[in-house]
């Protein structure tokens, strides 16, 4: 029984594999893509039937806000919230209504801080420093005091 249902798994695991979308990474050296995990590139490709089709995307790799940006923003949710009463995750779907919606569509679309790369999280912690500055009178502290 235990042998058959390692089986099952194993078998799930395989099919799973094959109906899910899969992302590799690597870099371009000398004129090849050269994968950061190529044993996994290959453990995919071999689950693949023979003649199945597959659809094979290149795209620049982009550098999501890091960890530290994630950190501060909290951070400072923290500390306005603080001083004006509502709770941090309150200000932060009331800054991403007011910062990160894309009115360029027939519905208007508030994007998700989770799909900033760091220079667009930079440039929305811009406009929650100033908006804390010029309507709320809250002074954030700067990275580099909260980090010394």
């Amino acid at each position: 029984m235990e042998k058959r249902l390692q089986v099952a798994k194993s078998s799930r695991r395989r099919l799973q594999l094959t109906a899910t979308n899969m992302k590799f990474f690597g870099k371009k050296i000398k004129g090849r893509v050269q994968y950061n995990n190529p044993i996994k590139v290959k453990e995919y490709v071999d689950q693949l039937k023979d003649g199945q089709e597959v659809q094979i995307e290149i795209k620049l790799k982009r550098n999501f806000r890091s960890v530290s940006q994630n950190s501060l923003y909290w951070f400072w949710l923290g500390v306005i919230s603080e001083d004006t009463g509502f709770l941090p995750e309150e200000l932060h779907s009331t800054f991403k209504a007011m910062f990160l919606t894309d009115h360029t569509k027939k519905i208007p679309l508030v994007r998700s801080t989770t799909a900033l790369d760091s220079g667009e999280f930079t440039i929305y912690l811009d406009k929650i420093v100033q908006l804390c500055r010029e309507k709320l009178e809250i002074e954030l502290p700067s990275p580099e005091d909260i980090y010394l």
